[in-house]
C-alpha cells in the first residue's frame, strides 16, 4: 500500500470515515485505477450511508483486483448489510473457492444461510469452522448461535460454554448464555 492508502486504512479503522474518503479521493486523483483506494472509498461511502455510491466502487475494486479475497469478503458483507442475501452468499462462496480456510468468509456464509432460513446448511458451515479451528472461540459461539436458532438449546449452551472455556471473558458467549 502507498502511504496515502495506509493513511486511509488507518482513518477508516479509527472511524474517521470522512477523512478516509478524502484520502482515497486524493489517491484516485493521481492514480484513478488504484484498487485499494477504490475499495476503501467504497467502504467509506457505505459507512456514510451512501450504498448507491458505494456499490459501484466496490465492484470496480474487484474488477481491478479480482483475486483479492478481502475485497470480495467486504463486498459480501456490504451485500448482506443491504439484505441482498443470495448475492452475499455467492460472494462468500467465491471467497471460499479462492481461500478454503477463510474463517471470516465461512462465518459470514453460515450467518447468511441462517438468515435465508437454510438452517441445516448454516449448521454445516458452523461445524466446519469448529472442526477446522477447534480452539477458536468465535467459531464455537457461531455454532451456538446457529443451534439456538434451531431451538437446540442444550447443544447451543454446550457450544457457548466451549467458547468460554477457550476465552473466559468472551462477552458474546456470556451474553448469549443469558
Amino acid at each position: 500500500l502507498t502511504g496515502a492508502s495506509q493513511r486511509a486504512v488507518k482513518l477508516l479503522l479509527q472511524g474517521e470515515t470522512e477523512q478516509a474518503a478524502a484520502a482515497c479521493r486524493a489517491v484516485l486523483e493521481g492514480t484513478p485505477n488504484q484498487p485499494t483506494a477504490t475499495h476503501l472509498l467504497g467502504l467509506a461511502r457505505a459507512r456514510l450511508g451512501a450504498p448507491a455510491e458505494a456499490e459501484p466502487l466496490l465492484r470496480r475494486s474487484l474488477s481491478l483486483e479480482p483475486a483479492n479475497h478481502e475485497f470480495r469478503l467486504n463486498f459480501g458483507n456490504f451485500l448482506r448489510d443491504q439484505a441482498r442475501l443470495s448475492e452475499a452468499e455467492a460472494e462468500f462462496r467465491a471467497v471460499l473457492a479462492q481461500v478454503p480456510d477463510a474463517r471470516k468468509a465461512r462465518h459470514q456464509l453460515a450467518l447468511t444461510l441462517e438468515e435465508l432460513g437454510r438452517r441445516a446448511e448454516a449448521e454445516a458451515e458452523a461445524r466446519r469452522t469448529v472442526s477446522s479451528e477447534p480452539r477458536d472461540m468465535e467459531s464455537w459461539s457461531l455454532l451456538g448461535f446457529v443451534l439456538t436458532k434451531q431451538g437446540r438449546l442444550l447443544e447451543a449452551e454446550q457450544s457457548y460454554q466451549r467458547a468460554l472455556d477457550l476465552a473466559p471473558n468472551y462477552g458474546v458467549a456470556h451474553h448469549n448464555l443469558g
